[in-house]
């Protein structure tokens, strides 16, 4: 059929031009091309926008192939986020970890992120998973058992701690002893050795590695004692107690060890708090346990196990706690450190002698000759701990050889020697820690 067609088409066109000539076929094919341009103007004037929905539907429908998620990042509307701000069921208790959480994130969010992104979906989802792990936790301690943990098992953890910790300083103090009642029995022989020497005549010649050469190296090695420490004391103290089973040395002696220990505790800690699928994204993990032991966990030991941190702590508990005479003599007869005896010591020297310089006779006679009495009781008890402490005695008679009751200072005097023993950085409690 299209052989045909093109013959047609041929003899019109030839007919046509030798018919009306070749300048009427191009004044009629011009005059067609300006009534079609003339006709889609007018079309397009009528009806411009509808003509450029149709443009741009045609160019979406041919990207949407390759641009999917463009497309719907353009079309979707904007999601409105919704919080929940309820955390433990006490409304007290949700201000102030909303509040926290708000700091939080004003601190250590929105400084960099606001230059990333205008977009609020991430800090909500921030503060979201945060109140998720809030509520979890709150709930689980909810579930605890609190009054056998705190009665019992905490009560025996801290028991056993204390008593293998008394156990160690006290096989300690023995081992010193020994090893310095073996020093002075060597120091006495080389003496007594000298001395022989030198009331015999007899010339001894040198000779490496033999006579008093040996004699002298062997006196030297034994006066040579390794030192003892109280951890490897307390440690091996702990095996025994544990039957051989556990010991915590490397985990509380060494940093890496304790790193790890701290981390396998974290991930413990995120895999019980956090919600399913922020846990198995590793990277977020993996960096919430990191932020959790370098952070907080580690730096907050490193804060309690300062002595002086937990001394001011102790101080400031016991700032409004009237300080009787009964506890300052208990405490003089228990501690353990000779440089705070005499400390002691020397404020209760100063407060005699003020007090005798005040002893004038009158009314108030009596009352300082009292305080006068106590005092001197007082440094009585400190000469009587410290004389037990340079021979060497642990432990303190409950019996004294003076009997009488011990008057209290007046309050001024014992406030002011408190709170200059305290001004001078010392305190009366030793604390130690493993």
């Amino acid at each position: 059929m299209n052989i045909p067609l093109t013959v047609w088409s041929s003899l019109t066109l030839v007919l046509f031009v030798t018919t009306f000539g070749f300048w009427w076929f191009v004044n009629l094919a011009f005059s067609l091309l300006l009534f079609l341009v003339g006709g889609f103007t007018l079309l397009y004037l009528k009806h411009e926008d509808a003509t450029q929905k149709y443009f741009t539907n045609m160019y979406r429908s041919s990207l949407v192939s390759y641009k999917t998620g463009l497309c719907k990042v353009v079309e979707e509307p904007p999601v409105k986020l919704k919080l929940d701000r309820r955390l433990t069921g006490s409304q007290v208790i949700d201000e102030s970890l909303q509040e926290i959480i708000g700091y939080i994130l004003r601190d250590y969010i929105s400084p960099w992120y606001d230059r990333v992104s205008a977009n609020e979906e991430f800090p909500h989802h921030i503060r979201q998973t945060s109140q998720k792990v809030i509520v979890t936790f709150a709930g689980r301690m909810k579930e605890v058992d609190w009054i056998p943990y705190l009665t019992t098992r905490l009560v025996d953890d801290a028991a056993s701690h204390l008593r293998l910790f008394r156990q160690a300083r006290a096989k300690m103090k023995q081992k010193i002893r020994q090893s310095s009642k073996h020093s002075d029995k060597h120091a006495d022989s080389s003496q007594d050795a000298g001395k022989d020497r030198a009331i015999s005549a007899k010339p001894t010649e040198f000779t490496p590695g033999g006579g008093d050469a040996g004699s002298s190296s062997s006196g030297s090695s034994a006066g040579k004692q390794t030192p003892v420490e109280l951890e490897s004391v307390f440690f091996d103290l702990e095996v025994t107690m544990e039957d051989n089973l556990l010991c915590r040395d490397l985990v509380c002696t060494e940093i890496d060890n304790s790193r790890q220990y701290m981390q396998d505790l974290g991930e413990i800690l995120l895999y019980l708090l956090l919600p399913v699928e922020d846990f198995h994204c590793k990277p977020l993990r993996f960096l919430l346990r990191e932020l959790l032991v370098s952070v907080v966990v580690l730096p907050l030991f490193g804060l309690f196990s300062d002595p002086d941190y937990l001394n001011q702590i102790i101080i400031w508990l016991c700032k409004d706690v009237p300080m009787t005479s009964e506890a300052f003599l208990t405490v003089l007869r228990a501690t353990d450190n000779i440089d705070e005896l005499n400390a002691t010591r020397e404020m209760v020297t100063k407060e005699i002698a003020q007090l005798r310089s005040r002893d004038s006779g009158g009314d108030e006679d009596t009352s300082v000759k009292q305080q006068l009495s106590s005092l001197l009781y007082v440094r009585k008890v400190i000469d009587n701990r410290t004389q037990r402490l340079q021979e060497g005695s642990d432990t303190d008679s409950a019996e004294s050889d003076d009997s009488r009751p011990c008057t209290p200072p007046s309050e001024e005097a014992q406030a002011a020697m408190l709170c200059q023993y305290f001004d001078e950085g010392t305190v009366f409690l030793n604390i130690s820690f493993i």
